[in-house]
């Protein structure tokens, strides 16, 4: 069975039809946890770095953070207000 040579057999795979792979219910609320747990580690780390080191890079990080959080809060409450 040789790839390069167009000789390449499909048989084996023939009887399988096609895969799912839509979430279900209990996979989509495991995720947002884990993605949470990971930004808030995130978040530690970074004020940990920030506070023993003094890197202007983390500190520029941070302000990013801090500001996309901002903008992400008011987009969600004006969201809100303007479907009401």
């Amino acid at each position: 069975m040789d790839v390069n040579s167009g000789s390449f057999d499909l048989a084996p795979y023939r009887g399988i039809t096609s895969v799912s792979v839509a979430p279900d219910d209990s996979v989509v609320p495991m995720l947002l946890a884990a993605l949470a747990v990971a930004f808030a580690a995130f978040c530690i780390w970074l004020t940990v770095r920030i506070i023993t080191r003094r890197e202007r890079w983390a500190i520029w990080t941070a302000a990013t953070f801090g500001m996309l959080a901002y903008v992400a809060g008011l987009c969600i409450v004006m969201g809100h207000a303007l479907s009401n």
